[in-house]
C-alpha cells in the first residue's frame, strides 16, 4: 500500500513537471517571458540614470557659476546672460524627460517596441551632448578668461582634482 501510494505521488510530480517542461517549449512567448521583464528592468535602470545623468548637464554648471558670482567677480550683465542661460537649458532638459518619460511610458504598456525608445534614448544623448558642448562655448564667451580659469580651479578643487592641490 505504501509502494503504491508512492508510486502515484512520483508519476503525479513527473506528470507536472512534463507539463511544466512541455509549456515552456511548446510556447516561445513563454520561455520569453523572463528574458523579456530582463530587458525590461535594465530599460527602465537606464532610464533612470539617464534622466539624472541630464539633471546634471548644463542647467547646473551655469547654476553654479551664479552661486560663485561674488568670487567670480560677475557683472550685472553676465548674470543677467547666465541665468537667461540657465533658465533656456531647464527648458530644454525638462522637454527631452518629458519625451523620454513618455516613450518609456508606451514601451511599458506595450504600445511601443523597447528596441525603438532605446533607440530614441540614444538619439537624445547625443543631443543632450550636443547641447552642453553648446552651453560651455556660450559659458566660456560670456566669462573673461580669469573668470574662467577661476571657475576651473575652483570646480577642481571641489572634485579633488590636480588643479586643486
Amino acid at each position: 500500500m505504501i509502494t503504491a501510494r508512492w508510486s502515484i505521488l512520483q508519476a503525479g510530480a513527473l506528470a507536472g513537471a512534463l507539463l511544466a517542461t512541455g509549456l515552456a517549449f511548446a510556447s516561445p512567448e513563454l520561455a520569453a517571458q523572463p528574458r523579456r521583464q530582463a530587458e525590461q528592468a535594465r530599460d527602465r535602470a537606464a532610464a533612470e540614470r539617464s534622466a539624472a545623468a541630464r539633471e546634471r548637464t548644463s542647467a547646473s554648471a551655469t547654476e553654479t557659476i551664479l552661486r560663485m558670482a561674488e568670487q567670480l567677480a560677475l557683472s550685472a550683465e553676465q548674470r543677467e546672460r547666465l541665468n537667461a542661460m540657465r533658465a533656456e537649458a531647464v527648458e530644454r532638459q525638462a522637454a527631452a524627460t518629458a519625451q523620454w518619460m513618455a516613450m518609456a511610458s508606451e514601451a511599458r504598456a506595450g504600445l511601443r517596441e523597447w528596441s525603438e525608445a532605446r533607440e530614441a534614448s540614444r538619439e537624445n544623448r547625443l543631443e543632450i551632448a550636443r547641447l552642453v558642448r553648446e552651453h560651455r562655448q556660450q559659458i566660456a564667451e560670456i566669462l573673461t578668461e580669469d573668470q574662467l580659469t577661476r571657475f576651473r580651479r575652483m570646480m577642481a578643487r571641489r572634485r579633488g582634482g590636480p588643479q586643486g592641490r
